[in-house]
């Protein structure tokens, strides 16, 4: 006789890990922290490699602060077609670039252009981060065609982020577009028993109000 049949196997005990991550929410940017504003310039394109706007940011860093800052800029804007009574709404981050030395670009994948600063090299004192558009950076309304309107407006982003999140976009770029010689690098990560980021930022925002002359 024949009998089918399999040895009682040994249980290991079943471990269960604790993922944790602890991150402080950075203080509130104060009113004299930072000043926003921009610049147009009608002559500019991309052609020419010159920026139709730019945005300033001058800041004001606490000395007692070790302190990280993230600037991005969005267009916010609605479009529909004739006899169409739907009106589709859309938010997305424009392509810019720095201007300032010290300013690092990171780019996160449907997330458009993030611009990052350590105050390193500047704590307690004023400095004026830089970024150029090759858009114009002024509210607009326009008929593409018979049927087709567009209207929107940009607004500015300038956050505090807390150092985790500084760490991880650095990491990020860094693995984006590596060369031929680039060792590959560890994406930064602040969660413990595990892999990922808990990013905190506080943040003020501007938006634009100036119309394009049509």
């Amino acid at each position: 006789m024949l009998i089918f049949g399999s040895l009682p196997q040994r249980r290991e005990p079943l471990v269960i890990l604790t993922v944790f991550s602890k991150e402080r929410i950075p203080e509130k940017l104060k009113e004299n922290e930072v000043d926003i504003s921009f610049e147009t310039n009608l002559n500019g394109n991309y052609s020419n490699n010159s920026y139709s706007s730019t945005v300033n940011f001058s800041i004001k860093d606490d000395p007692e602060e070790e302190n990280y800052y993230l600037a991005r800029v969005a267009e916010i804007g609605t479009y529909w077609y004739e006899g169409n009574e739907d009106t589709i709404a859309y938010k997305n981050y424009i392509y810019m670039e720095p201007i300032d030395p010290q300013t690092k670009e990171t780019y996160l994948p449907n997330s458009g252009g993030h611009f990052i600063l350590s105050d390193e090299i500047f704590n307690g004192k004023e400095y004026e981060m830089k970024l150029g558009a090759f858009n114009d950076l002024r509210k607009f309304e326009s008929q593409q065609s018979s049927s087709y309107y567009q209207t929107g407006k940009y607004e500015i982003e300038f956050h505090k982020i807390n150092r985790a999140l500084y760490l991880y976009l650095l990491s990020i770029d860094n693995n984006q577009y590596p060369g031929p010689f680039t060792e590959p690098t560890q994406v930064y990560s602040n969660v413990e028993n595990g892999y990922g980021i808990v990013g905190t930022s506080s943040f003020t925002k501007y938006v634009i109000e100036e119309t394009r002359n049509n």
